[in-house]
């Protein structure tokens, strides 16, 4: 696949600490680089993959004459910050034998005069983000309430980097990619996570990046995982008729409820068998309704406790009817009646406006 990278520059960010003699600022604070605003640094290292047991050295190049200056190297871990190699001529530092996770290795150079100033505001800064048998995969969630879910759910992950952050991507059956968004924490997503018409349904391939999370979203600070193939359902939705229904206080409403897809067309071939399906009822100022029973799926006036009854296990039906019924001491007003299925991720029907007239 392709995609578009946008390189974020890390903002370091630090506040000058004063520790030892020439010990002079702490990754996380900024170094000012006034005396030297010419001069550029990189830090270097190998060009192949660093395995697990080798010594990999990571060497500060300059942009202009830096003869005289000292180095200073600081490197995170899964251990923490650790100053590894304090200010001295020696413009480099090797790792012996390196083990397996993700490194943030940050070089800090001032000219020989402003070490032994202690003018440590004034260092120039090169970061290098190193990952050493870093890996990502996915896995897909496992069924809820022994019902599998209409959209699929996957969960990336990570080993051997600092603070992951994950960006999923997916390609539907129409070919194109799309992606989560920027990079998260977040490591589990349903794929995809917006209504799914029939149309879209199918088979989508999925995939996740994931890198460290102080590193810049470039493929040099990245890993990404093999591609999943995940079957997508058409979203399901319940939905009852009529949306709008008056009745006295007294008698009764039939409701209709019926599964549907995301484009309102009547989900064929579904079943309301196995559903906990729950109605609600509330009245004009969102609380608990009372004074109402209801019928159907082989039961009849039902009590609603707090406002709620569950249909278990409906018998195996492609629409159902229900009754509503008021009771002679409901007050007179607008409620609202809603059906949900707890199995399906709470999916929940748009309300239902119920008047009871006075």
């Amino acid at each position: 696949m392709s995609k578009s990278w946008v390189t974020r520059i890390k903002n370091v960010g630090l506040l000058a600490t004063m520790l030892l003699i020439d010990v002079s600022i702490m990754p996380g604070m900024t170094a000012l680089a006034a005396s030297s605003a010419s001069t550029t640094l990189k830090l270097i290292g190998p060009n192949a993959a660093i395995v697990a047991g080798q010594s990999p050295t990571f060497t500060v190049e300059s942009s202009s004459n830096t003869t005289g200056w000292e180095y200073q190297f600081w490197m995170d871990s899964s251990q923490g910050w650790k100053l590894v190699q304090n200010y001295s001529t020696n413009n480099y530092y090797t790792i012996h034998d390196i083990m397996p996770g993700s490194y943030e290795i940050v070089a800090y150079a001032l000219p020989g005069s402003s070490v032994k100033s202690h003018a440590w505001t004034s260092a120039i800064v090169t970061t290098r983000f190193v990952d050493v048998d870093s890996q990502v995969h996915l896995k897909t969630m496992p069924m809820m309430n022994n019902m599998a879910s209409m959209e699929p759910m996957v969960q990336a992950m990570a080993s051997n980097l600092i603070d992951p952050v994950y960006q999923f991507w997916w390609q539907g059956p129409n070919g194109h990619w799309t992606s989560s968004g920027n990079y998260s924490t977040i490591s589990m997503i349903t794929v995809p996570f917006y209504p799914v018409s029939p149309s879209h349904a199918g088979t989508y391939h999925v995939m996740v990046y994931a890198k460290d999370g102080n590193a810049p979203a470039t493929p040099a600070n990245e890993i990404w995982s093999p591609e999943m193939s995940v079957t997508v359902m058409p979203t399901v939705d319940f939905q009852l008729t009529p949306s709008l229904i008056s009745i006295n206080a007294g008698s009764s409403a039939s409701l209709t409820l019926s599964q549907v897809y995301a484009n309102d067309e009547l989900a064929m071939g579904m079943s309301l068998d196995n559903l906990d399906s729950i109605f609600t009822i509330t009245n004009a100022h969102g609380q608990p309704a009372s004074g109402f029973t209801i019928s159907g799926f082989g039961v009849t006036n039902q009590e609603l406790v707090h406002g709620q009854y569950t249909f278990q296990n409906a018998p195996t039906l492609q629409t159902g009817t229900v009754v509503i019924t008021a009771g002679a001491n409901v007050s007179p007003g607008i409620y609202q009646i809603t059906a949900s299925d707890p199995d399906h991720m709470n999916v929940t029907s748009l309300p239902v406006h119920l008047l009871v007239n006075p």
